[in-house]
């Protein structure tokens, strides 16, 4: 997953990259802090049929731009 953030940024500019895992999926919640997201605020999310809603965490990760 890093190196794929790290392609986007370099080819095609992408610099905020954002990540939502359900509040109780804790090993998504541990794979995005390790890639360096840290945690923005709580939402939720719905399954695409509609049959279960999920209270959830956002975590964001910006990129700097490389100087040169």
């Amino acid at each position: 997953m890093n190196a794929l953030m790290m392609h986007a940024a370099k080819v095609y500019g992408a610099r905020t990259f954002e990540g939502e895992c359900a509040k109780e999926n804790i090993g998504s919640r541990r794979v995005m802090e390790k890639l360096g997201m840290v945690y923005d605020h709580s939402s939720s999310y719905t399954k695409n049929d509609g049959s279960a809603t999920f209270e959830s965490d956002v975590f964001l990760l910006t990129i700097q731009k490389e100087k040169g």
